[in-house]
């Protein structure tokens, strides 16, 4: 039952971000959605930094690694606040700055606001997930705010309160945050209830002495992955049209239909990766990442090829045909994808496994090569030249992260074949 809810939890979330990029680019038109899709995205990677890696180290730390996890977890509590309100204050002044000729400073105020609660709820939905409440948690951290927000947009549209314009959606999105913050934040700590510590709870400078060496590379890790996937859409926004983000962000958000499966993996698999390689179960190990890639691929093949060879009509009938060009992008980012997913749960197991800084030296290298790169590819050849470059720097990494985890814990994450017998 535990597994099913999980499943239909993270199936919904997917959906609900589906249906967000749907409403909005449909309501507000190519040029205001890729505003909207270039905050929206702005957000999320200053969120990332406010959570400052809590989130991954809450789940070590739920796994066997504190002998006092419940006031470790109130304590990357107090640091989630702490950064993330520090980080949406100094965000302020450049965020107005740059928006200013597009929407009010009051509106953008207000949407920087949810960088604060977006922090908190993944957070949240990390410790749920650590205390093996996974459907909470995985609603938490990716269904909560674009089902409350497509919600508010559609109530909004049919009793007509106000406008649909940009300044109303952006509006929503903060109020989503906020409404997703605190009952994530209320059921964090009924869960709590359940956790004894065997051990004191250490002082908050003794905690960050502790565990900030941890926090620092894990936080760059998460940071820099973010930002390595989005890239293209900050990259075009300054070089290009906001049609072009638009673009982008559609075709994104298509193609990411096809993690589906990997994602809902991810949410019940974390916790167990943790577990059994801190018990030093390598072998066990290596069979549930085997089978959960021979069941990514088996259960995405038709997908792939569905998309792939009906890109063009699928984009039209979904957003409307001002969104056509977004065809082609969507094809090479599945190509991309595919290769990515055979990879494995990469990223995940170096972080929960020990090889946060080797995560973070390799995304750094894919950063560095979207900061040459990517600003004269996306300047001249538009989505189309973002989108080819990130399926190059995404497989790479991807590839890169299989072996040297392989090399370093010997983990095989990647594909190995569709035999039952573990090679």
């Amino acid at each position: 039952m535990g597994a099913l809810s999980t499943i239909a939890t993270r199936g919904i979330s997917i959906l609900a971000s589906f249906l967000l990029t749907v409403t909005v680019s449909r309501i507000l038109g190519a040029e205001q959605a890729g505003v909207f899709f270039l905050i929206f995205t702005l957000n999320a990677f200053l969120a990332t930094a406010g959570r400052f890696g809590a989130d991954n180290l809450a789940l070590r730390l739920l796994s066997g690694d504190s002998e006092s996890p419940k006031g470790d977890v109130l304590r990357l509590g107090q640091v989630v606040v702490g950064v993330s309100l520090l980080v949406a204050l100094i965000s302020l002044v450049p965020l107005v700055h740059y928006f200013n000729e597009t929407i009010p400073w009051t509106t953008v105020v207000l949407a920087a606001s949810s960088i604060v609660p977006q922090a908190i709820a993944v957070f949240a939905g990390a410790v749920m997930r650590g205390l093996k409440w996974m459907a909470g948690g995985v609603f938490s951290e990716l269904g909560s705010l674009p089902t409350l927000l497509v919600f508010l947009i559609v109530i909004n549209d049919l009793v007509g309160l106000y406008d649909n314009d940009l300044n109303f959606v952006l509006g929503a999105m903060a109020l989503a945050a906020w409404v997703t913050a605190g009952w994530a934040t209320l059921a964090v700590l009924r869960v709590l209830r359940r956790l004894s510590d065997s051990g004191l709870a250490l002082s908050f400078p003794l905690f960050l002495k502790q565990h900030g060496g941890k926090m620092m590379p894990m936080a760059g890790t998460s940071l820099l992955a973010y930002g390595m996937v989005w890239a293209p859409v900050f990259i075009l926004s300054a070089l290009s049209a906001m049609e072009e983000v638009s673009y982008y962000s559609v075709a994104a958000r298509m193609a990411n239909f096809l993690i589906l499966i990997p994602s809902i993996q991810i949410s019940y698999l974390a916790p167990q990766f943790a577990r059994l390689f801190y018990a030093h179960e390598t072998s066990k190990l290596n069979l549930l990442t085997a089978q959960s890639v021979r069941q990514v691929l088996a259960l995405t093949v038709v997908p792939i090829l569905l998309l792939l060879f009906l890109a063009d009509p699928i984009i039209q009938l979904v957003f409307g045909p001002s969104f056509g060009p977004a065809a082609s992008v969507m094809r090479l980012l599945i190509v991309g994808i595919t290769i990515t997913i055979s990879m494995g749960q990469v990223n995940q197991l170096m972080l929960l496994c020990g090889l946060e800084r080797l995560s973070l030296l390799l995304t750094t290298c894919a950063v560095g090569v979207w900061v040459i790169a990517g600003w004269w590819v996306a300047q001249f050849f538009g989505a189309l030249g973002a989108a080819t470059l990130g399926v190059i720097i995404s497989s790479s990494y991807a590839v890169t992260s299989a072996l040297r985890l392989k090399a370093r814990t010997g983990i095989k994450s990647y594909f190995r074949g569709f035999s039952l017998e573990e090679k």
